[in-house]
């Protein structure tokens, strides 16, 4: 199959920075945004979009330091990368659209949905959290502590030893010296960028009372949501994604079995069915 092309491509520029997006299709479908993990950028679905387009339009950004977006070394902050989202959609002239984000990406679709709920048809969240955890806090730190010391290939090492269920681990091991290599290319002249990615998690959830105050609003989201966990994920385990889906009204709850942190990767004709049909419904009941 040969590689999509985007039907459209272009830059936002909130404050003086370039924030990269690329959209499929041509306006005249309901939009599906795929929001990205901290080490992805819009290329990284471009082996997923089979799934979901043409039946959808689809758009990617890269946040500030991924891609083809700015990576200057300024603090990162996932209510920016959320109001983008806001800023794209305006510039494209879509007024509602569907949401599904993965690890870091389900936290900035959440947010998302906290501020911007009326410009969202469905949200989706895989691999994510939305409360303030001290697991959570320390192991952001301890990333940030690997990647302060210049140890970016130990930091890579880390993050694949969470990320993947047994079964799947046995397939890509043989592999992770090439991805490992990939991703060190990628940020070669910017490696400030994995830094501010993974500080930004940590500010976001750093500050109790902020965190707190952030549950009355996430308790207000009234939008179909539908929360997709790996049984055995461990960067972000079930039972805080259980958690997730407690505090969001109405959510329903899909747990997959024999699956780590990344369903879309592990079981990704399971997960983007039942994306298609949840969006398709606009409800949990499909």
């Amino acid at each position: 199959m040969s590689e999509l092309s985007p039907t459209k491509e272009g830059y936002i520029h909130p404050d003086g920075l370039n924030v990269f997006y690329e959209y499929f299709g041509n306006g005249d479908k309901e939009a599906l945004v795929l929001l990205n993990g901290v080490a992805m950028f819009t290329k990284s679905w471009y082996n997923y979009l089979p799934m979901v387009y043409p039946e959808f339009d689809v758009l990617l950004f890269d946040y500030l330091g991924q891609g083809n977006s700015s990576s200057d070394d300024i603090p990162y902050k996932v209510e920016d990368f959320a109001n983008f989202l806001l800023m794209i959609m305006d510039e494209l002239g879509i007024k509602k659209i569907h949401v599904m984000g993965i690890s870091f990406g389900a936290i900035v679709g959440a947010e998302f949905a906290r501020t911007h709920q009326d410009r969202i048809h469905t949200l989706t969240l895989s691999g994510g959290l939305i409360t303030r955890e001290e697991t959570f806090i320390y192991g952001a730190e301890l990333g940030l502590k690997i990647l302060a010391d210049g140890h970016y290939g130990i930091w890579s090492d880390s993050i694949y030893s969470q990320i993947f269920g047994e079964e799947f681990m046995k397939k890509m091991r043989p592999l992770f010296d090439t991805m490992k290599e990939k991703l060190l290319e990628r940020y070669a002249d910017r490696m400030h960028a994995l830094y501010r990615l993974v500080e930004s998690q940590f500010i976001y959830f750093k500050d109790e009372k902020e965190s707190e105050d952030r549950l009355e609003t996430y308790a207000k989201i009234k939008v179909p949501t539908l929360v997709v966990a790996g049984r055995h994920d461990r960067a972000v385990p079930l039972w805080l994604q259980e958690k997730m889906a407690d505090i969001l009204p109405g959510s329903r709850m899909i747990v997959v079995d024999n699956c780590g942190h990344v369903v879309y990767i592990e079981q990704a004709a399971f997960m983007f069915e039942k994306l298609l049909q949840f969006m398709r419904a606009k409800s949990t009941e499909f």
